[in-house]
């Protein structure tokens, strides 16, 4: 920009761009140097839109975020930008497909250059007097001053770049990212308790380490308490409500966690990523339809699994061919997704095609992907073809691989019983231990009737799967793979 243009004017908006300071209607806003780049970005490209990639170029050059980052980053502008006004107005809106645009009018101020020379020479007498009297004073206090204004300014921008750091750890979605944004958002909450970004950072990164990196289920008590807290400092704070949602989706209890996502898009309903995450719930309760819905309205914002929503989706309805082709797509994009070759398999499992079920799991092991459902996978792939001590060994895996998964000791105690290690009568009370509880995720119901009909017990079974079928279950092809099944396949 050029030195004579000094100011750009919005509304009631006045931002400097020598001194990078930003007035709403007079008074100076806080707002931290990313939220001031992603500011001028807009600005400057206004009346025209920007990108989410084009915003990760302007504000964080060659940093890598993703575009969850950019949809956290404007939200933080928005609230700073309407802190100071009862009417809050809107200057930031979002432009589906195509990104973010500045509403207001932009206006330059000038300042010309010659005018600009006069007060310099003007300002240079005046400067030089001064400095003579003062120069003792200044000299006196001049180290003390600018240690002061160091550590004030360290203060205040420590707490952000420690937040905005730990983010960019978990968008890596890694079990080693994940452990680093959660050490970092712990050093920002010693600064300063109340941060909420922070704490709902914590949360999550707790929550991801129990859902993808097999961690124990205590781990969500901390992950709730961080984030009920965080929601009482700040109630508006969408980021906190997606937290607290986490880690009721993490428990199972679905309808909580689609009511705490739906209350965050409330508040913003721009977030790509919170949309994803109910669409992904509503699947589970088979609202396909507004499942698929939501996926779409977002597929220009590559949410991690996006794709591989949309191809459970499009398999649960019956479109195997496209299906197929989203399935690869995710777990070839994405070979550290952990859920993509989980979801892959089951899906060539439940359409009979058992080769490639064991290829995807098999590939999947050998790149390190450490999750209880890809030996279930095989053991059950061994039993349909008769081999039921393979299959023990496999679901032995599974519940190695996590000791509290429920689903893989309840494979491993059908297995059993299927050979004899187990009674009927060990079998049920294990089974009346694991359903004790109230049931929230619909395949429990599948679960419990497997129990059943290996019992041959068909008419509770069956029962329980029209419980399942009413909860949300949809892969009735699946069901169709479960030897416990082949008992009752017969049955309307």
């Amino acid at each position: 920009m050029s030195e004579s243009h000094k100011l750009y004017v919005s509304g009631e908006m006045e931002i400097n761009v020598i001194t990078q300071q930003v007035f709403i209607k007079k008074q100076q806003i806080k707002i931290s140097d990313l939220s001031y780049k992603t500011l001028i970005s807009l600005i400057e490209a206004a009346p025209a839109s920007l990108s989410n990639s084009q915003l990760m170029d302007l504000v964080w050059g060659d940093v890598a975020v993703s575009p969850e980052t950019v949809t956290q980053r404007i939200a933080l502008l928005r609230k700073s930008l309407s802190q100071n006004s009862n009417s809050k107005p809107t200057y930031i809106t979002s432009v589906r497909g195509l990104g973010y645009r500045w509403l207001p009018e932009v206006k330059t101020v000038h300042h010309l250059a010659q005018k600009k020379r006069r007060q310099k020479t003007m300002y240079l007498i005046v400067s030089i007097s001064l400095a003579l009297l003062c120069f003792g004073w200044f000299w006196a206090n001049k180290k003390s001053a600018q240690t002061q204004q160091i550590s004030l300014q360290t203060g205040k921008l420590q707490v952000e770049e420690l937040t905005s750091q730990a983010w960019r750890y978990m968008d890596k979605h890694s079990a080693d990212g994940v452990k680093l944004a959660q050490g970092l958002f712990r050093k920002a909450l010693e600064l300063n308790p109340e941060e909420v970004n922070a704490l709902s950072g914590l949360s999550i990164s707790l929550s991801h380490q129990v859902t993808k990196f097999n961690q124990p289920m205590l781990l969500l008590d901390e992950a709730s308490e961080v984030a009920e807290r965080a929601i009482k400092i700040n109630p508006e704070h969408a980021q906190a409500w997606v937290a607290l949602a986490f880690v009721d989706d993490a428990r199972g209890q679905i309808d909580k966690a689609i009511a705490g996502y739906e209350k965050a898009l409330q508040i913003s309903p721009d977030n790509s990523s919170t949309q994803s995450s109910l669409a992904y719930l509503y699947t589970q309760k088979g609202r396909l339809v507004d499942a698929l819905r939501l996926d779409l309205s977002v597929a220009d914002n590559k949410q991690l699994y996006l794709d591989l929503q949309i191809a459970e989706i499009l398999g649960l309805l019956g479109f195997d061919v496209v299906a197929e082709q989203w399935f690869n797509k995710a777990d070839v994009l994405s070979p550290d997704n952990v859920f993509a070759a989980q979801l892959r398999s089951q899906f060539y499992l439940s359409t009979n095609q058992l080769l490639k079920a064991e290829f995807v799991v098999q590939d999947a092991i050998d790149r390190g992907v450490n999750r209880p459902e890809l030996p279930l996978v095989l053991g059950i792939i061994e039993w349909i073809r008769g081999d039921i001590e393979a299959a023990i060994s496999q679901f032995q895996l599974a519940v190695d691989v996590d000791k509290e998964d429920m689903r893989s000791h309840a494979w491993l105690s059908l297995a059993q019983n299927h050979t004899g290690v187990l009674t009927d009568e060990a079998l049920l009370l294990m089974g009346n231990k694991w359903f004790k509880e109230q049931m929230t995720w619909p395949d429990q119901w599948v679960y419990k009737s497997l129990v059943l009909a290996q019992l041959n017990q068909s008419e509770a079974a069956i029962e329980s799967l029209y419980q399942a079928y009413q909860e949300g279950f949809r892969n009735h092809r699946l069901l169709m793979q479960y030897p416990p099944f082949k008992n009752i396949n017969h049955l309307p």
